[in-house]
């Protein structure tokens, strides 16, 4: 007998959370109007650093673009084509996002490291006051942004972190350069800055991936989830167990349960209904149960 649990379905499938859509267009706009400023005031500073910087935050523009995009779309009902909804729409983002902040990361990477031989003169009055606006402006971001646990916009919380900490090393770079001339202190800061870029966003990567390939959810094991479920009255035994999460949060599974004796169709579903309150204390959100009786043969096993 096939069970899909639909007391908790109809609700997850498309109640993402209005605040996380709202924080991602705020931080978009943020981004944009930054971005502008950056490029006037490197242009009037003459300072390509600065312009480097803008357009670094120009593809920063385009991917928070994407992440807002892909969340609007994850927050939608499911349909006879997407029958689980939309949630991994916000996995894609973050996946997006992983690849842009470790090949931007990257890049920087390889630019500035030979400046730490070879550093050039720069304009500090204008890093300083850019730094400072960007520290403001990025910071106001990045506030809105921690307070989610979405995917997609942790990834993007991370590209914004990254600016944040980028112009505070500028801000305290040009102050150093402006008192000492210390001018290798800037491609330093720069390149401990983006290794602690790639620490973060490596992992958000392997996350994303993980859900997207439909890995086991890390806080969820099979044989946790078997062992509850063998200790329950009635049940033999368990196979075919499949463990996956939608977006990283929402957790599903399947599974087949065996069960010792004929029963009646009362108590299969007060045996289901028991086995669903047990999965839904180690985490499983939506389950779907293939109940069979220990004389049954199983034709799906291995699947």
């Amino acid at each position: 007998m096939e069970e899909h649990d639909g007391g908790h379905d109809h609700d997850h499938d498309h109640d993402q959370p209005h605040a996380v859509v709202a924080d991602l267009r705020i931080a978009f706009g943020i981004n944009v109007l930054f971005t502008i400023i950056e490029l006037v005031g490197g242009v009037l500073t003459n300072s390509v650093a600065i312009i480097s910087d803008a357009v670094h935050d120009l593809g920063d523009s385009v991917t928070l673009g994407i992440a807002l995009l892909l969340e609007r779309i994850s927050g939608k009902p499911r349909t006879d084509r997407q029958t689980f909804g939309r949630r991994r729409f916000s996995v894609l983002g973050a996946l997006i996002t992983g690849l842009v902040l470790i090949t931007g990361a990257g890049a920087v990477l390889y630019h500035t490291i030979p400046r730490l031989w070879a550093p050039e003169a720069v304009d500090t009055g204008g890093m300083i006051i850019l730094a400072i606006l960007g520290v403001i402006m990025n910071g106001i971001a990045v506030i809105r942004l921690s307070r989610t646990e979405s995917m997609n916009a942790r990834a993007a919380f991370l590209h914004l972190l990254e600016d944040v900490l980028g112009w505070i090393a500028v801000l305290i770079g040009a102050i150093a350069i402006r008192i000492w001339g210390i001018t290798w202190l800037d491609p330093l800061m720069a390149v401990l800055i983006n290794i602690y870029v790639l620490v973060r966003a490596v992992p958000l990567l392997g996350r994303a991936l993980k859900v997207l390939l439909q890995f086991t959810p890390d806080n969820i094991a099979v044989a946790e989830v078997e062992n509850v479920l063998t200790r329950v009255s009635g049940v033999q035994s368990v196979h075919d167990i499949h463990l996956w999460t939608l977006d990283g949060s929402y957790t599903l599974m399947s599974c087949h349960v065996v069960t010792n004796g004929e029963r009646t169709l009362t108590e299969l579903e007060a045996l289901k209904d028991e086995i669903r309150h047990k999965l839904h204390d180690v985490g499983v959100e939506h389950a779907t149960l293939e109940l069979e009786s220990d004389a049954a043969d199983c034709d799906e096993c291995g699947l």
